[in-house]
């Protein structure tokens, strides 16, 4: 079994949670709420989250690959693309948590995207020693006080960072994004067009999209 990728929550009870079903649903039960979405602030999502895993029993949560969020993130800077097509897997936990690698890899790249209107915050970028199909890399996003280094090998159960807050983190609820890309797609974003790369892509591409960022659900939680 692979480690918990937050060690300090590896014995407590989680679930898998999509956030537009909860926008949705708040947006049902609160009819005469403003036009305004509510949950563009971080807070308040933050909130609606745990609220969300208490009902449950939950201390964490995790979902949101190839999730449609149209809802949840409505009035956003997605709505100038309609790229609502969520490309990782969010891990719902507060900020501080701390956050281990679930796989034997190499630190490839560290940086911060310093955009507080919906960007990455700090990311890493790892490279698995190990994959049986074509090779792929790990983006672990919205994360602050890095413990590796670039050009590191990292080894399952080793901490490599801590979940950051807003704004920071791109200004979002806290929360850990990871998301696989394709390594050469990558190394041909990187060297033509990085400040493309995105969490996000269109709906009507979902069957590449699903190609070129495969879930990575089973590398960090160790589950399909």
């Amino acid at each position: 079994m692979s480690p918990c990728v937050f060690p300090g929550l590896a014995e407590t009870p989680c679930g898998e949670l999509e956030l537009d079903a909860l926008a949705v649903e708040w947006r049902k039960n609160c009819p005469d709420a403003k036009e305004t979405n509510p949950f563009l602030d971080p807070i308040f999502c933050r909130e609606e989250i745990g609220k969300a895993q208490r009902a449950r029993g939950w201390e964490w949560s995790y979902g949101g690959y190839l999730e449609d969020r149209r809802h949840v993130w409505a009035g956003s800077y997605l709505d100038r693309t309609g790229n609502y097509l969520h490309l990782g897997l969010d891990l719902n936990a507060p900020s501080g948590t701390l956050v281990t690698a679930t796989l034997e890899a190499r630190v490839m790249l560290i940086d911060t995207d310093s955009d507080q209107a919906g960007g990455w915050g700090t990311r890493i970028f790892l490279v698995p020693l190990q994959h049986d199909s074509e090779p792929i890399l790990l983006i672990y996003a919205h994360i602050r006080a890095v413990r590796c280094l670039v050009g590191q090998p990292v080894l399952p159960g080793e901490i490599m960072a801590e979940v950051d807050d807003p704004p920071s983190n791109g200004n979002w609820y806290p929360h850990l994004h990871v998301q696989a890309i394709r390594k050469a797609l990558f190394d041909d974003i990187l060297t033509e067009r990085f400040e493309e790369l995105d969490g996000y892509g269109p709906p009507r591409f979902f069957d590449r999209l699903h190609h070129d960022y495969p879930d990575p659900t089973l590398l960090v939680l160790g589950k399909h």
